[in-house]
């Protein structure tokens, strides 16, 4: 007879440890337990304190906005960008700024017939210098401030007149004569408006202080 040789025991096996079974929730058990008044109030109670802390936290926020820029006000701005002559009416809104970022002359309203005296950028608080009347700025044109000066003739929103581009050798520039209208005159500028063709010519004139305004016979 032939015996088969016993294999030695494992001394590890013993410690050897099986796969771990995990514990699960069931929904009956988590019904059950909500059901039970304390943990059921315990519960309503730390959503209660959640949603307060939340709330506060914007409401700090908002404070310290407030102190950063101070009381807000509310005021017309543009929604997009917006060329000269463009309306208004259509492309502003009212919305809440920073009373210290408010400038002068700023609008209550914008008529109907509002159009932009120059170029807008999107968010541009709207004020009396930027808005002109369609009388005086048509879709096609484009209004340019011009210092007044002591060969300024006087004028009166409505006259027509010349912008006189003068010769700059150093710009390679002869001399330039443009049709305009006057808009507005006030003591320190007058608004004249000028087809959009001209405004680019008349605008690099203007920063090399080389237009004066005539009157037109």
């Amino acid at each position: 007879m032939v015996r088969r040789p016993q294999r030695r025991p494992d001394p590890t096996e013993h410690f050897a440890l099986g796969p771990r079974s995990t514990p699960t929730w069931s929904a009956a058990l988590l019904t059950r337990l909500l059901r039970r008044p304390a943990v059921y109030w315990s519960a309503v109670a730390a959503l209660a304190l959640t949603s307060v802390l939340v709330v506060n936290r914007y409401t700090a926020d908002a404070r310290t906005l407030r102190s950063a820029y101070g009381a807000t006000t509310e005021v017309l701005v543009t929604t997009e960008p917006v060329q000269p002559g463009d309306l208004l009416a259509e492309r502003s809104t009212r919305r809440d700024v920073p009373v210290g970022l408010v400038p002068d002359a700023v609008l209550e309203n914008v008529g109907p017939d509002d159009r932009a005296m120059g170029p807008l950028t999107t968010g541009s608080i709207l004020t009396a210098a930027a808005v002109s009347t369609a009388a005086g700025i048509g879709p096609d044109d484009a209004g340019v401030a011009m210092p007044v000066g002591p060969t300024t003739p006087p004028l009166a929103p409505g006259q027509q007149v010349l912008v006189v581009i003068n010769a700059d050798p150093l710009a390679g520039t002869d001399v330039h004569l443009v049709d305009g209208r006057v808009v507005e005159v006030t003591e320190e500028r007058v608004v004249v408006a000028i087809a959009r063709r001209d405004l680019a010519v008349t605008s690099a004139a203007l920063g090399a202080g080389n237009v004066v305004v005539a009157l037109r016979g």
